[in-house]
């Protein structure tokens, strides 16, 4: 992704709802071979090769980027149509952390009449790299080393060609400057628990969830009242013997 803000709904959508084969092929654009993904559910560390990026990876490869698209394919066939919505989208630019505020629905298509509609903040936590060719199969220094090699009249030819000027008298494509992209290297989905609940209990955990929380705010309430009471009659006894001793 060049600009995370922007494109991280198309990237979701390709994820939850389009074929398996495009699903795969985001896994593999925008992940690195190394991400870790978290989910209340389940979790996967972060392992394998850490320095290719871009690419399929082969029935022989071992990495954690390769769990997680068997996970997504699984979420795929549980639900094959899946229905999202992004609420909000903040980018921390400094720390490369992006945050979506979404909802979805979720129907498991051997559960008939009930869909789970939660919403969820998705947390990605991203890696910049530096892009020369355009495909994400770059890294830094290999692109710090191309452009080296080329020198400044090489950069200036090809941002003369970009603008349709002629180079040296010949027309033609020369290498693209390098673009910073950024890859998810973490994927944390944050649920409160009664839209968890909301999965496995057709609805009705999440309502004695609802209840269980409101119990535990009145029991918040009552414990606040009764400590300031006690705190109250304890400080204005003393205040009270206080001011007797001194008459």
């Amino acid at each position: 992704m060049e600009n995370p803000a922007q494109e991280i709904k198309e990237v979701i959508a390709a994820l939850c709802t389009k074929p398996s084969s495009e699903q795969h092929a985001a896994i593999s654009r925008y992940y690195l071979p190394d991400a870790e993904f978290v989910h209340p559910l389940c979790r996967v560390p972060s392992f394998g090769q850490k320095d290719t990026i871009g690419g399929t990876d082969s029935l022989t490869t071992v990495n954690s980027r390769r769990i997680i698209a068997a996970i997504f394919r699984w979420y795929k066939l549980l639900s094959p149509h899946v229905e999202f919505g992004v609420e909000s989208v903040a980018w921390d630019a400094a720390r490369h952390t992006l945050f979506v505020a979404m909802h979805q629905r979720f129907a498991l298509w051997f559960v008939p009449l009930y869909a789970a509609h939660v919403r969820l903040v998705v947390e990605l936590q991203l890696e910049a790299r530096v892009d020369g060719n355009g495909h994400g199969s770059n890294s830094y220094a290999a692109v710090t080393a191309a452009h080296t090699t080329n020198g400044k009249d090489g950069l200036n030819n090809a941002a003369n060609t970009s603008r349709g000027r002629l180079v040296d008298g010949v027309s033609g494509t020369l290498p693209n400057p390098p673009r910073t992209r950024y890859y998810i290297q973490r994927h944390e989905d944050h649920y409160q628990i009664n839209e968890i609940l909301k999965f496995f209990t057709l609805g009705f955990g999440a309502w004695l969830w609802a209840l269980m929380q409101l119990f535990a705010a009145a029991m918040c309430v009552g414990g606040a009242t009764v400590a300031d009471a006690i705190l109250g009659i304890a400080f204005g006894t003393k205040k009270a013997i206080g001011q007797k001793t001194k008459s």
